[in-house]
């Protein structure tokens, strides 16, 4: 099954890594590893042999190549960040934040429209965990919301995105434990055995 919303043809705006702020025209999309190929954008050159119906002459020819690598070196790069601070209330640019997490497409894409909705351009890890899981404690009992699953065109897929990519993501001990205690008591709340796979993971196997 896939969640990625962009098609062959499509116009899009590059986010992150050295082609950022760049737009182009989707010429593949790869489904299965979320990347795209951009016309004209993230080029890499390649030696080829001879080939009697497609380059006689061989050499070497640039094209385009898939942009998950940059954003993949930006995520590498955030995440130390994030872990060396280990604070959650410490304000970062939207993007980055969610550029940290290897969220799939429609989650992204998705959150970003919603801040931008309510003309939010930072957040912290506590503003991105309470939109996710929030808790409320009183002296009697612990409630538990998911504010994410009423943003519009999220979905469990969105959902269980967020949370599992912060699950997953060294954010830091702080920030590890306190998104620990938060996933334990939702699963508690809502009666399940565990988590569902990452759905990054969904298409494997």
């Amino acid at each position: 099954m896939s969640h990625m919303k962009i098609h062959k043809g499509d116009q899009v705006k590059v986010v992150t890594g050295k082609e950022s702020g760049k737009t182009g025209k989707v010429l593949r999309v790869d489904t299965e590893s979320h990347r795209v190929v951009i016309e004209r954008l993230n080029m890499v050159k390649k030696h080829t042999k001879p080939n009697p119906k497609k380059n006689p002459q061989g050499g070497v020819i640039e094209r385009e190549a898939a942009t998950e690598k940059a954003a993949a070196e930006m995520r590498s790069r955030l995440q130390k960040e994030f872990r060396r601070f280990d604070d959650m209330d410490r304000t970062w640019p939207v993007e980055d934040l969610l550029d940290m997490l290897w969220l799939i497409t429609i989650g992204r894409v998705r959150l970003i429209a919603h801040l931008k909705e309510i003309q939010k351009a930072e957040m912290s890890l506590r503003g991105l965990m309470d939109l996710a899981i929030t808790v409320m404690r009183d002296d009697d009992s612990v409630q538990v919301e998911t504010p994410l699953l009423s943003i519009r065109g999220i979905g469990k897929y969105g959902f269980y995105s967020v949370i599992a990519e912060l699950a997953e993501t060294d954010l830091g001990p702080r920030c590890n434990e306190e998104w620990r205690t938060r996933l334990n008591l939702l699963r508690r709340h809502w009666k399940i055995p565990s988590w569902p796979p990452n759905p990054r993971h969904w298409n494997e196997g």
